[in-house]
């Protein structure tokens, strides 16, 4: 009998191991600074300055990557600040999508 319940108990273990399903990460589709200096996560506008903590608050995990689009008639001021906001709330895979002419 006890033959028996030791593979019986290590199968219903395996199965509930495999049956858990890994927490979904949430990232954002886009992020844009616009011609006017604005920001925007997911078409909802944002201080560019609170990027990265707005981030958080929907949240989306670290090990996201962040893409940035960036108009080309946006300040360096603006965009740095954006990237400072978002290091500084602990992202580091930052890259920059160019959707603008050559």
């Amino acid at each position: 009998m006890r033959i028996l319940l030791v593979p019986i108990g290590l199968l219903m273990l395996c199965k509930f191991a495999w049956a858990t399903e890994a927490p979904r990460v949430n990232c954002p589709s886009s992020i844009h600074i616009s011609a006017g200096n604005a920001c925007r996560i997911d078409e909802v506008e944002v201080p560019c300055d609170s990027l990265g903590a707005r981030l958080k608050a929907i949240p989306v995990a670290s090990t996201c990557d962040v893409h940035i689009t960036v108009d080309k008639s946006s300040t360096y001021e603006v965009v740095r600040s954006a990237l400072e906001s978002i290091r500084e709330a602990g992202y580091v895979k930052i890259g920059f999508v160019n959707a603008g002419d050559p």
